[in-house]
């Protein structure tokens, strides 16, 4: 389980951001960590979009397209923002991940969404900062794979500073032995990795 840990205003105030998130909640039926910690906070609205693109996990986001002429997008920083942005908003980002917290950001524009191709967003709305829920059995369970000699790895979609810090806190050997594989670019990368990280 996660819970919504903090709230950032970037480009918009406090009150237009929990509108733009009440709104976007109101357009997804399905169930996420991310989505449902977000639910217990914000009550969605119950306007339905004209067109949605759904979250996968392969792009990492999700869309929606409304009839006031605004697309809202949420997703994680490294997928969603441009380069600009991303520089912009890095140190405040890592200063969450670096504690093992989730961050999601929504931006938004005034142009629709067509053939699931989202638009270019016009402005970075907020972020939302997220803790996954450890459960108590955890450690114990690392331990005891530890006891038996297995070399654990974690394998996540998740940014891999958050996924280090959450690795450190249940004991897992080396969590600082990280990469992100999106920057691995064949095969022969990827076995490499598997190898020499954790």
């Amino acid at each position: 389980n996660m819970e919504l840990e903090d709230i950032v205003e970037v480009d918009a105030k406090q009150s237009e951001l929990k509108k733009a998130v009440s709104l976007f909640l109101g357009a997804f039926d399905e169930h996420s960590g991310t989505l449902d910690a977000l639910r217990k906070a914000f009550e969605p609205c119950e306007e339905k979009p004209i067109e949605i693109i759904p979250f996968s996990s392969s792009k990492k986001y999700s869309a929606a397209y409304f009839s006031n002429g605004s697309t809202y997008v949420m997703g994680a920083p490294t997928f969603v923002l441009n380069v600009n942005d991303l520089i912009r908003l890095n140190d405040l980002i890592n200063r969450y991940t670096s504690r093992g917290l989730r961050v999601t950001v929504l931006c938004s524009c005034n142009k629709p969404i067509r053939n699931q191709i989202l638009p270019s967003y016009d402005r970075v709305l907020g972020l939302f900062v997220l803790q996954d829920e450890i459960r108590e059995s955890a450690k114990q369970t690392i331990n005891y794979f530890r006891e038996q000699d297995v070399t654990l790895k974690i394998i996540s979609g998740d940014d891999p500073v958050t996924v280090s810090q959450i690795a450190a806190k249940v004991g897992l050997s080396h969590p600082e032995m990280y990469i992100d594989a999106t920057e691995l670019k064949d095969e022969s990368e990827i076995e490499y990795a598997c190898d020499k990280y954790t």
